[in-house]
This record gives C-alpha cells, structure tokens and sequence, in this order.
C-alpha cells in the first residue's frame, strides 16, 4: 500500500491521506511509534499522531537533514509491514542502476554530510569530466572511484599514471586484514605489526561509513582486471611506441573526411617526435626540423607509404636524404633546410634506433584493442589499462600522452556514434603537469603536441563514447577555457587566490551562477567537493571510500603489481607482434 502527502514547511507535523489512519483505529492510542526506512535502506523511528493523523517532524529530523525536500514535493510512505514504511520523494526517481556511486551528499551550505547517496548518472561521463583540487584535497582518489564504479558498468579505462598512485589500483583484498596488507606497507619490522592494523582499522571504518558490505567490496573487485604497463622500461608490461610516425588505419577515407584533423595530428606527432630527438634544444630553435618532417609525414600519409615500426623509420632517414618535393612553402627546399641539418636529422633518428632510445620500439605496441585484451582467467572482468609513465622526464610523457589520445580516438572513431553510451574511460590525473609550457592541457601561448590530441578528444570525442577524466592540482596552469568541454566538474580545496579565481573564470564559462560559490570553495574540507553537473546543477558532496588500496607504488610494487596470468598473457602478445 502507498501513501502520499504533500511537502509543507510551513507545519511542524506532515500530515497524511485520511485512510492512513483505518489502519491503526483498533490501537486505542494517541501516540504510535513507527519505522521509516529511506533509499539508502537507514531506519529511524519516528511518531505518529492518531489524533492528527500526522508525523512529529522533531522525529523526522535526520530524513529531513538528508534529502532536504523541498514546498509541496510529493511525500510517498510504502507499506513494508504494519508499522515499518519505506519514506520516499515521488517526484524524484532513484538512479542508482544507471549511475555511479562518488559519495554522500552534503548539504547545501556544505555543513552537514547525510546519508544520502550522490549518485553521477553514468551518461554525463560522456560529457567529459574534470576535477581539480590541492594536494591533499582527494582529487585522486575521486578519479579511482570513478574508474572502480565503471568496472562495475563494464566500462574499460585507459589511465595515464605521472606518479605511480594510479597503479595501486591493481592492488585489493576482498577483506583488508593485516595478512592481506602487510605487503604493501613499507616500514621498519618493529612497527610493521602496529601500523598494519591501524592501517586496517582505517579502511574499514572509512568502507562502514559509506556502506561498502565485504559483499559489495568483493563485487567491485570481482569486476577489475588491472594491468600496468611501462614505456620504455619493463618494470611493468613493457610498452612500445614502435611507430611513432604512421598513419591511422583509415587514413584516406580521413583526408577526404576532415583534411584539418589530418594535419593536425602530423603536426602533433612530428613536434613530439622532433622533440624527443632533440630533448637539449630549446623548442623555439627547431621549427625548421618540424617543418621539414611535417612535410615527409604528409607525403607519405597522401601516398599511402607504410611508417610503421624501424622500416618506417628508415623510410623516413631516406627521404631526409632524397626528398621526394623540391619546395616547402613555396621556397626552394635547400634554402629551407640545408644538407647540414637534414644530415643531423637523419643521424638523430639512427640514434633513436640504437642504445636505450631502441627500447621505445620494444614490448606490446599502443594498440587500444590489445591494451584492453585479458587472459581467459579473468573471464567478464573489466580492463583497466595504466600507462605509468612516473620515470620518464616531462618531454617523454608528453611523447606518450599524445599517442596514446590519438590511439583511442582513432580506435573509436570507425565504431560510430555510441548513442551517449561510454564506451572507455581515458584518464590523466595532472594534466596540469609541472605548470606553465610543462603542462599536458596548458593555457595560450603554449601549445606542446600533447594539446591538439587532447582538444579532440574533448571536442569531438563524446560522440564515440570517450569519456575524459582530466584533473590538476594546477588550474591556473590549464586552458580551463578549453575543459568548458566538460560538462561535470568536482572543485576540491584549492590553496591559492590564483587557482581560486582561475577556477571562478572556469565556472563562469560553463554557464555556473551561484551566489558567493567563491566562499563555498575556501570552506571545503579533505575529500568534500563542489559538483556541477551537466545540467547545471551544484551539490556539495563528500567522496567515499576507495575500495582498492591507495598508495604511490615503489618500484618493488610496480614489478609486482601485474599477476602471472596478465604477464603470460602479454607475453604472448609481444610474440605475436614482433
């Protein structure tokens, strides 16, 4: 049986629909206790007043704290058994299936944490989604939690790793005990013990308080298949950007589709590649280099000359020698670029080919379709692949940042429109990167090649399902004119004036009022966030408990985080293609 009523503040007791009340006249009292049971299955008693046929609100204070409804909201009470009720607002449907689960709503003065779920319907991740917040803020965190809550929708994630903190996704327990953790502690032995269990304490209450059940912990680890890998470096699974300078796939239905995009992407590969060969030079001074190369790139891309792996490389050595155009620009190509400079080009890519440069080429190539590849052991887990670039210098991430964003934009691209459905998550925590011309997603002047990669990814990407998940601890360093593509946004505690208004500006661009929202960002707490929603809509919001284990991985644990049946697996993979 269903009961309504309307929402009035203007009363100090809910009154209820006249035929509530047949259902207690043969109790003979005025006063009835009751139990009401929200969505989120928390109990509270309350009173019911025969006489009134209304609810005491003094008893219904904690529900009103959580769900705060609003004049003349429809009230529904669902009868569960003879006094024990389920207490709703019917004008709000529940979107827990189709959403994910981020924390607990505050309310809206960011005062009180409630009970009450915030639940991100998994559709606006479609709209891209940024996070920004100071050291400490919880901004990383959020990021896992979104990443463990699409495992459960089955949605894959690809996640760039500047730090070694992502990685320890790969590590979890379907109970956290001493035993099960004591290896992902580094201490001295004589405080081992203590810090174990202080440590386990933690986790427990932190998944108690956001009602993360051992059941509900050992469902999300049943669904995370987590693989690391490592360019350049074979800590992990050995990655490879063995054909740093080859067309997609479909290249020349691209040209004739979007000739712009086409160029844009050889020009974001050709200045990532120069810069790598040339990583002591000042960018300023090799323009010419760039250009040059751009030149040979689109020749080949038009003419449908294979780049791919070393040969592509070599290909490329001889064209420098012999050009196949005598003009750049409509100037004669040797007073463009004389024989001393092609001669260093061509000696700067035969050093790459050798010596520890030779490793980019080795292990499984950036081929989205096998980086999301598991053993049969994991059965329907979902992949989430981490790229841990934390060893490599800025120049080198970058290298791989833009490769890896055009990778999966041009592996979703020929699967069409994904009707707002998110097909994979691509994650970078700090695109802010050290700041300034050493950030990934920098404000103008700067332009590195991770840039174009990440424009398309943000502008055009949300059509084939890639969601971005980009945060910073920097947001004065960003083109936060360029992430009004995001339609979500968490802002964290923030240190500086700086990033404060940076974000302000930010807000302001993707359509935000809201009134002294300026105050509200000072007043955050660790782990509470301000969330604007696609819709416009802001919420104050406490972010819950991980269920994986958080730390930044030591080099120890980045050789052990992958298990043997992930490394057989791409073992296997590596010989199929070399």
């Amino acid at each position: 049986m269903i009961y309504t009523c309307k929402w009035n503040t203007d009363k100090n007791s809910l009154p209820l629909q006249d035929d509530f009340k047949l259902q207690f006249k043969a109790q003979n009292q005025d006063d009835i206790p009751l139990i009401l049971i929200d969505d989120n299955d928390n109990k509270q008693s309350v009173i019911y007043s025969y006489p009134k046929n209304a609810i005491h609100l003094s008893s219904l204070v904690d529900w009103i704290n959580d769900f705060q409804p609003k004049k003349n909201e429809v009230i529904e009470l669902v009868q569960v058994t003879g006094t024990s009720f389920k207490i709703r607002i019917g004008s709000r449907e529940s979107n827990d299936a189709e959403g994910i689960y981020l924390g607990k709503l505050k309310d809206s003065y960011a005062q009180y944490t409630s009970h009450r779920n915030f639940i991100l319907p998994t559709e606006d991740l479609v709209t891209h989604t940024f996070i920004c917040g100071a050291t400490g803020s919880g901004k990383t965190v959020l990021g896992k939690a979104i990443v463990e809550e699409l495992a459960l929708k089955e949605i894959p994630a690809i996640i760039v790793d500047l730090k070694g903190d992502l990685s320890s996704l790969g590590l979890m327990a379907p109970q956290y005990t001493p035993e099960t953790i004591g290896s992902w502690i580094n201490t001295e032995p004589s405080k081992k013990e203590a810090l174990c269990q202080q440590k386990v304490n933690e986790i427990n209450t932190g998944l108690d308080e956001f009602g993360l059940t051992s059941e509900k912990v050992k469902t999300y680890i049943d669904s995370l298949s987590v693989a690391v890998f490592t360019p350049k470096a074979g800590k992990g699974i050995h990655l490879s950007i063995s054909s740093p300078l080859a067309a997609p796939k479909d290249i020349a239905s691209l040209m004739l589709s979007d000739r712009s995009e086409v160029l844009e992407m050889i020009g974001s590969y050709t200045d990532s590649f120069i810069r790598s060969l040339f990583a002591e030079r000042k960018i300023g001074r090799l323009d010419k280099y760039k250009t040059f190369l751009h030149e040979i790139v689109q020749y080949c891309w038009e003419h449908s000359i294979s780049l791919n792996g070393k040969e592509g490389l070599v290909t490329v050595q001889q064209m420098i020698n012999e050009p196949p155009f005598r003009e750049i620009g409509g100037m004669n190509l040797n007073k463009f670029i004389d024989d001393k400079m092609r001669v260093e080009l061509a000696n700067r890519i035969a050093m790459c080919l050798t010596g520890v440069e030779q490793l980019w080429f080795e292990g499984i190539p950036i081929n989205i379709p096998m980086l999301l590849s598991r053993p049969t052991e994991h059965g329907d887990k979902t992949p989430v692949s981490i790229v841990n670039v934390s060893d490599l210098p800025f120049d080198e991430q970058m290298y791989v940042v833009s490769h890896l964003a055009y990778s999966i934009y041009n592996w979703a691209r020929p699967q069409g429109d994904s009707g707002e459905k998110p097909r994979i998550l691509f994650f970078i925590d700090e695109i802010g990167g050290g700041g300034g011309k050493q950030a990934f997603y920098p404000s103008h002047p700067y332009n590195p090649p991770s840039k174009p990669p990440l424009n398309v990814l943000l502008k055009k990407g949300r059509t084939f399902g890639i969601s971005c998940l980009f945060a910073t601890q920097n947001p004065g360093d960003i083109d936060y004119k360029g992430l009004s593509n995001c339609g979500t946004w968490f802002v964290g505690r923030l240190q500086t004036e700086r990033d404060r208004r940076k974000i302000m500006e930010g807000i302001s661009t993707a359509e935000i009022q809201i009134q002294n929202i300026k105050n509200k960002i000072e007043d955050l707490s660790f782990k509470e966030f301000l969330v604007k929603t696609k819709d416009g809509k802001v919420n104050f919001v406490k972010e819950r408990w991980l269920v994986t284990y958080h730390k930044t991985l030591s080099e120890n644990d980045l050789s052990t985080i992958n298990g043997p049946e992930i490394k057989k697996h791409f073992q296997e993979c590596a010989k199929i293609t070399s």
